[in-house]
């Protein structure tokens, strides 16, 4: 058993919030790993239930284990005391409602072997989820097509299913923005990504992650707070394209089928959540981005009917019929759409 003054090969972070009903299930799956040379940093981000307590009672039974305590910040201010505390060459995360299978760590440390010349690439699994299931080959991706890999595959730019080297972790001090509310975790990857080689993806099932009906993605945000959300995805993602040098006229295109098109699409349907703006109001909202509104027209993916009729009004920047639309879908019990 690695002894606290040991230096590991993978430091993973759990960072924890009320989730006494999921923690125990969590930590025992990682502690249950096939792969022994890691330490478990939790952080317990003010939790107003017992997994501050779940939390000591593992770290006083496992030498692995280390608890930290703080007041409540948010999941990226949990991660960044993680980050900052990190001992471990590698770094993951697992957040705390989901677990893992024993072969998690495992399968991902072992993709790190054999890169040689300084190299460092992302490493990247599939997961156990309803949300996103692979079919891709196992494949290295250098940094000038990872753009494109991910637009085309549409694949979660989330902190876990990931492996970061904790090196360039550090030596470029990459972290989870704060001030963000949703897209953080895109934010953190596309920083990390730009200074790797790519990624180094295979398919696997070893993470499982399960959506919880209050989580983040899902709640209702009014439209500055999902604004300056997008605002930072997309910045983070056009610096990415940047430094790879995109080709020319692809740029829009990769960014609109990249998780900034998810974002962008929440921005213009919380303009119909209750309570509604009244219409001049919504006008004067869709106005104020309609550069991007344009962009995003012309270039996301459109799914459905309904999708199809919004996107032409966008196109045709016909704004008062497009809020008309959207204003009867709701009256009607039917979800908005972009």
């Amino acid at each position: 058993m690695m002894d606290k003054s040991s230096t590991p090969l993978i430091s993973i972070i759990v960072p924890v919030y009320n989730v006494e009903k999921y923690l125990q299930r969590c930590i025992d799956s990682i502690l249950a790993q096939s792969f022994k040379d890691f330490e478990l940093i939790l952080i317990d981000d003010g939790s107003k239930d017992k997994s501050g307590e779940i939390c000591d009672a593992y770290a006083k039974r496992d030498a692995r284990i280390r608890v930290f305590h703080k007041e409540n910040g948010g999941v990226s201010t949990a991660r960044n005391v993680g980050l900052d505390t990190v001992r471990g060459k590698w770094t993951c995360f697992v957040d705390s409602d989901d677990y893992v299978k024993p072969y998690y760590l495992h399968q991902m440390y072992e993709r790190t072997q054999g890169w040689n010349n300084g190299r460092t690439f992302m490493v990247m699994t599939g997961m156990d989820s309803m949300i996103w299931r692979s079919t891709l080959s196992e494949q290295m991706v250098p940094l000038s097509d990872v753009p494109r890999f991910i637009a085309d595959n549409h694949l979660p730019l989330s902190p876990f299913c990931k492996l970061f080297s904790t090196d360039v972790l550090q030596k470029f001090h990459i972290r989870f923005q704060q001030g963000i509310t949703n897209g953080e975790d895109f934010v953190f990857v596309c920083d990390y990504l730009r200074h790797t080689d790519g990624i180094s993806f295979f398919d696997s099932r070893e993470y499982v992650y399960e959506i919880q009906p209050c989580s983040a993605s899902k709640r209702c945000m009014p439209f500055k707070e999902n604004l300056r959300n997008y605002c930072s995805m997309r910045r983070a993602w056009e610096a990415l394209t940047e430094r790879v040098r995109v080709q020319k006229g692809e740029e829009a295109l990769l960014l609109w089928r990249s998780g900034v098109q998810t974002r962008f699409y929440f921005l213009l349907t919380g303009l119909f959540h209750r309570p509604m703006p009244n219409i001049k109001r919504q006008m004067n909202l869709l106005y104020s981005i309609r550069k991007d509104i344009s962009e995003f027209s012309n270039n996301a993916d459109t799914i459905g009917i309904r999708s199809q009729i919004a996107r032409f009004l966008l196109r045709k920047k016909k704004y008062l019929i497009y809020v008309l639309f959207n204003r009867l879908l709701t009256m009607i019990g039917k979800d908005a759409v972009a």
